[in-house]
């Protein structure tokens, strides 16, 4: 979360990727034989959307937004499901840091990261941190949406794909710093009076703590005269210098690899239109995977949950005799592409 907020390549590059893999959010149109069910679905949808929030600050859209950043950003989110009192469905997005293991259950060998498991290592329930100190309210499995990107079979909780480039991350930004403050330094001192004595172009110079030391003149850019014995050089500096562009490049592969992007989608524009073709074609691989992962932890199962909520409410009743009441299509983002209107 750090570098996600500290560095310009991290943020950037997960923000293309929601923006490529859901867009506004990924959008779902009823596709069952009946077309005033399909309505009726959408239209009751359409309504919850705006209102379906338990804090009230987001739409649906903008959950699946959050919700997508904070995965790939964290690799872990949960999705509480609840209602208002009513009936009316709620959902509740808790981040993975509020997982835990509670102080009174650290001798429990089923309870593991948080998670309570079974024999089998199902999990049966989630405890969430409330904020306070040591009250944990334990959330049944089935209420709960885990949404992660699975990297081992036998894990419970799952660890950022950042984890990879963090070190090269942190290399990269330190080089950028302290480049900078050379630059900067340099750029402050723009001649240099060699020569023996102390004394500066005037007579009066100062010496700080490091021992430089420098006249301050203001005024136009003629120097009246130099002391005999002395001359003047011109102080240059040519930091950053090209193998430094190239050398860090290394730390945006990096990035770029960690996350599952190729480098030159993220970072290169010069290529020719194959090579485009080819960088779109490997990053729309990664963008598909992402929203398939989204549709299936997240989008279907909340649709489903929340068209099965409003039925029980009596908002909606489905036609008799049809069986598949919940079937949908789903539509994500156009695919990228360098040949548009061919």
């Amino acid at each position: 979360r750090y570098w996600f907020y500290n560095s310009p390549v991290v943020r950037g590059a997960i923000d293309c990727m929601v923006r490529n893999s859901i867009g506004p959010g990924i959008k779902m149109q009823s596709r069952t034989s009946d077309e005033g069910w399909n309505r009726a679905t959408e239209e009751w949808l359409a309504n919850w959307s705006l209102a379906c929030d338990v804090r009230g600050l987001l739409d649906w859209n903008t959950i699946q937004q959050v919700a997508t950043r904070t995965m790939l950003r964290d690799n872990e989110l949960f999705i509480l499901l609840a209602d208002n009192g009513d009936g009316w469905p709620m959902l509740q997005m808790v981040e993975a840091h509020r997982c835990e293991t509670p102080d009174y259950l650290q001798g429990e060998k089923r309870v593991i990261d948080g998670v309570r498991v079974n024999a089998q290592g199902r999990p049966l329930s989630y405890y969430i941190n409330l904020g306070q100190d040591d009250k944990f309210s334990e959330v049944q499995a089935p209420d709960l949406i885990v949404l992660a990107e699975r990297d081992r079979a036998d894990e419970l909780r799952s660890l950022s794909r950042l984890v990879t480039c963090l070190n090269l991350i942190q290399d990269r930004e330190e080089i950028i710093t302290n480049t900078m403050v050379s630059v900067k330094r340099a750029s402050a001192i723009g001649l240099a009076l060699e020569g023996e004595g102390t004394a500066g172009f005037f007579g009066n110079d100062t010496t700080n703590s490091e021992g430089i030391t420098t006249d301050r003149i203001f005024g136009g850019g003629a120097i009246w005269n130099v002391p005999n014995g002395r001359k003047i050089r011109e102080i240059k500096d040519d930091r950053p210098s090209p193998n430094l562009t190239e050398f860090m490049d290394q730390f945006l592969r990096a990035v770029a690899s960690g996350l599952g992007l190729p480098y030159e989608y993220l970072w290169k524009a010069d290529l020719s239109g194959p090579s485009q073709r080819f960088v779109l074609a490997q990053a729309q691989r990664r963008f598909d995977e992402i929203s398939q992962a989204i549709i299936t932890q997240l989008v279907s199962r909340v649709r489903l949950w929340a068209l099965a909520k409003a039925i029980k409410r009596g908002d909606l009743t489905p036609p008799r005799g049809m069986d598949r009441w919940w079937d949908v299509a789903f539509h994500t983002p156009k695919k990228s592409t360098i040949d548009a209107g061919r």
